[in-house]
């Protein structure tokens, strides 16, 4: 017998439960999967998700509710609400709180009205000191143009005395020295009428240091320590205030000759 002759072996294509082993797999091959249709189904479920979107839990740090049913309470830092008495505190503080600010704010309104008004003041004080320092100035610059006027005469009349004395016409010589005497005389009554007054000592004058400078002292036996025996120079005062002293000569005591023990 020839091979050609010999019957063929036939292969069991089933999986023993009498199913083609390539239909099984084609059912189960993702590449043959028609495009388009939705995959099996496994036995695991996915956890199904609501359509309504939930609503936000309440913000914990802002409120909460009660437990007597939704009244609003401040909430503590770990969410959960306060006690009643807590709760009153913190409504004193806030009230508290607000009176303050209400009093500051009062206070820098007063604070705000004196410093405007201690501004005027010292507006007002400046142009004073600048009124009076013009003031001043101008008596300092002017307080002599009374005076001034006041002797302007006289300095023509002096003048025309000297006119005189140097053209050699004065003719009677004491009618000339009697017209010098009377501008001596309107010079001094000028001084007076604006209180400049002399300070002329006589000999024999005790020496007023306030008065009088002395320029030297001098033993004399007519006078006795410390009075004046010679005037050099009158001084001058304006009202109660010394313009210039009198130079003035003082007497010392006189000096005693030891005795000759010889």
């Amino acid at each position: 017998m020839t091979a050609k002759d010999q019957p063929e072996e036939t292969v069991d294509m089933t999986n023993g439960r009498g199913e083609d082993l390539d239909d099984v797999a084609s059912a189960h091959s993702p590449e043959e999967t028609p495009v388009g249709e939705p995959p099996l189904e496994t036995d695991v479920n996915p956890v199904d998700i609501p359509d309504v979107q939930k609503e936000a839990a309440p913000d914990v740090q802002d409120e909460s509710v009660a437990a007597d049913g939704g009244a609003w309470q401040p909430a503590r830092t770990d969410g959960g609400p306060v006690d009643g008495e807590t709760y009153a505190a913190l409504l004193k503080a806030y009230d508290d709180a607000v009176a303050r600010m209400g009093e500051l704010g009062t206070s820098h309104a007063v604070l705000t009205e004196e410093y405007d008004q201690c501004m005027r003041n010292l507006a007002n004080r400046t142009d004073e000191i600048v009124r009076l320092k013009k003031q001043i100035d101008g008596i300092r610059k002017y307080g002599a143009q009374d005076l001034g006027r006041d002797i302007l005469s006289t300095f023509d009349n002096l003048d025309r005395a000297l006119g005189i004395a140097r053209s050699d016409e004065i003719g009677d010589t004491a009618a000339f020295i009697d017209g010098i005497e009377t501008l001596f005389r309107d010079f001094r009554s000028t001084l007076e009428r604006h209180g400049i007054q002399r300070v002329a000592p006589q000999e024999g004058d005790t020496l007023d240091p306030n008065l009088h400078e002395a320029m030297y002292h001098v033993p004399d036996e007519r006078f006795g320590a410390g009075q004046i025996l010679s005037v050099d120079q009158i001084g001058f005062m304006l009202h109660d205030r010394l313009l210039r002293p009198a130079r003035v000569g003082v007497a010392s005591a006189p000096v005693v000759a030891e005795p000759d023990t010889a």
